[in-house]
């Protein structure tokens, strides 16, 4: 029999910020009235390219086709302070987007339910109480936030230190997918570098939905002339930030470095990445070592859940903790890990950017 233990006073939630530098605080909830984000160490006098955030804010917008969630939302985004003609101000900058497209009604039916596979009865215990629409704060639409600030990040990284962040999707449910060109991540509305494997991946999620389920995902994430030395040992590894940050995406149940998924299986002398005068002969640590950037490429593979949000009837509890069957209703992504990586890519950028920040005033480089 499950148990709540109901606690007096709960506290609120102190975990909406990523980094400690450069600061991205997120607010809103997926059918509240807005979700955005406050920017906090933007550097001053570094040119927004508004239209270039948008597009990225485009690849994780819903309603795109019908291989993702039916949900429409423009997500146009506005900027309320921190910004003079077009430039940073060195001050907090606000950006905020509206929802229109929410339709609560579909959630009626979970409103005294704990849906399988979300985070429903986790968030109960924690608060007492939830948001039942959407999932609240749980929700993937929370990643909006990440979205625009990785893409201030990324871009300064360009700009100053020719640093590059990109990811593609790597395989869909247990099959994993044959890299081909690098460009074609442009070319398909599945981010895959493969133009060739596009039938297969939509019958892949078409026969998800046609048996009322959904998939799962990898993304694989590559940061490109990063210098060595990055990172610190023990306590703030650079591995360990990017996993950390990472993890708290929706969805991801899994992070790995490199070979990482496999090391238990190699020899010393076969996962080793042997070193010559000229560089590393092999990148089976993705990049780190110790903590700290090698300067090669770093490699991570985040792993994606099949959508919990599925219309099959599933066993559950009830609010007041009696077991039920429930079948859900509402809009929700056959594969989730389809509009994941440029989510991926945002939040690695952010960690690079605030060790990058961290390292300045530490090393003076």
């Amino acid at each position: 029999m499950i148990k709540v233990r109901v606690l007096v006073g709960r506290c609120g939630d102190i975990s909406n910020t990523i980094g400690a530098l450069f600061k991205v605080t997120s607010f809103g909830e997926s059918h509240g009235k807005a979700v955005g984000c406050i920017i906090d160490g933007c550097p001053a006098g570094f040119k927004l390219d508004i239209a270039r955030i948008q597009s990225f804010l485009d690849m994780r917008r819903p309603g795109k086709n019908k291989y993702v969630t039916s949900r429409q939302e423009p997500d146009k985004i506005q900027i309320l302070s921190g910004l003079i003609s077009g430039c940073t101000t060195g001050t907090p900058i606000c950006v905020i987007i509206y929802n229109y497209n929410t339709i609560s009604s579909d959630y009626n039916n979970i409103t005294f339910a704990f849906r399988p596979g979300h985070a429903d009865l986790p968030y109960f215990y924690k608060y007492g109480l939830r948001d039942h629409r959407g999932g609240g704060r749980s929700s993937a639409r929370a990643t909006i936030a990440l979205v625009i600030a990785g893409a201030i990040a990324r871009d300064i990284l360009m700009c100053f230190y020719n640093i590059r962040v990109y990811s593609y999707v790597n395989s869909i449910a247990n099959i994993e997918l044959d890299f081909l060109n690098q460009a074609h991540r442009t070319q398909n509305q599945f981010c895959f570098p493969n133009v060739f494997n596009d039938l297969f991946i939509k019958n892949s999620i078409l026969t998800g939905t046609q048996n009322c389920d959904s998939v799962g995902a990898t993304i694989k994430l590559f940061i490109t002339n990063l210098f060595p030395g990055l990172g610190d040992p023990l306590y703030s590894k650079l591995d360990a930030e990017l996993v950390a940050a990472i993890m708290s995406i929706n969805a991801v149940k899994c992070v790995f470095l490199g070979n990482g998924n496999s090391v238990n299986v190699l020899t010393g002398k076969a996962n080793n990445d042997l070193i010559t005068a000229t560089g590393f002969l092999s990148n089976n640590a993705g990049g780190i070592l110790g903590g700290i950037s090698t300067g090669q490429d770093i490699i991570l593979t985040a792993v994606i859940k099949p959508t919990p949000s599925i219309f099959l009837p599933q066993r559950t509890i009830s609010s007041a903790f009696k077991n039920i069957v429930l079948s859900i209703a509402g809009r929700h992504d056959p594969c989730v890990g389809l509009r994941a990586p440029v989510i991926v890519e945002s939040i690695a950028a952010i960690v690079i950017f605030n060790s990058i920040l961290r390292q300045r005033v530490y090393c003076f480089i």
